[in-house]
């Protein structure tokens, strides 16, 4: 608990910084989330990638190389094992280590100790595996904390990777997003979900998904968080469309939660 209010007390100060920070073309009212609001975000978020059950802390699908872990699903990867995605647990850790917080001595530093899903499966009531899940329940404020800020710090590194003539729409549209909480949430969730989009790595055919790819594919609307809501369904057909026929298995599931970010939860 005091985990919890120490980090929303942080997080509604953070919020409040990314949208009165708006430049001159952009100018913005302070907006205050609130603790409820701020936890809603957090539940939305482990339903969204984990069921929002303890057991769903520890994953790994069957037809990748890495276990997801986590109220996001951040990814770990096995020894001497490489993958064209972002790996986020180790951040993670760091960052829960820089809150004073215990962590278990072997996820410091380290790789992911399952070498395979089956591996990963066969261990999934181990000793080693019920307290990685113990300190996942327990830490998911902090997992939180980390969600926001990497959201936060999209908006520049984006805009650092962009070519300039993107670089006022991607703007433009990432803080019309930020001026409600429910465009903040899809924000978050999105970049949670499927990263910035600033990897050359994370394309297939030249054509990325993150999040800077779903804000330049937003067509002008009244309804900001509707024309968000298919630009990241249209980015994410797109993917599927090019990627590797496995994809495919997840489609539905990634339209469903791109549909939810028009959907009011607040």
């Amino acid at each position: 608990m005091k985990f919890l209010l120490t980090f929303l007390l942080t997080a509604i100060v953070s919020l409040a910084v990314l949208v009165s920070a708006a430049t001159e073309d952009y100018p913005m009212t302070e907006l205050n989330l609130s603790q409820s609001d701020l936890d809603l975000i957090g539940r939305k978020i482990w339903k969204n990638e984990a069921n929002g059950s303890v057991t769903g802390l520890t994953h790994w699908n069957a037809s990748e190389g890495f276990a997801s872990l986590g109220i996001g699903h951040f990814i770990w990867f096995p020894k001497n094992k490489k993958f064209p995605f972002k790996e986020s647990f180790p951040q993670v850790i760091k960052y829960i280590q820089t809150q004073n917080v215990d962590v278990p001595l072997w996820l410091i530093d380290s790789d992911c100790p399952w070498q395979s899903h089956d591996e990963f499966v066969a261990a999934a009531d181990s000793p080693r595996m019920n307290e990685l899940r113990t300190f996942l329940a327990s830490t998911f404020s902090l997992q939180l904390n980390f969600i926001v800020q990497r959201s936060q710090n999209a908006l520049q590194k984006m805009v650092s990777v962009s070519e300039f003539e993107d670089r006022e729409r991607l703007r433009k549209n990432y803080y019309a997003m930020a001026q409600s909480p429910q465009g903040l949430y899809a924000l978050i969730d999105y970049t949670n979900f499927k990263g910035e989009g600033i990897l050359n790595t994370e394309q297939y055919n030249g054509q990325g998904w993150g999040l800077k790819d779903v804000l330049l594919g937003m067509k002008d609307s009244e309804n900001i968080l509707k024309a968000f809501s298919l630009s990241a369904q249209k980015v994410l057909l797109r993917r599927v469309k090019n990627g590797p026929a496995k994809e495919a298995q997840w489609l539905a599931g990634w339209m469903k939660r791109c549909k939810g970010y028009e959907q009011v939860i607040f």
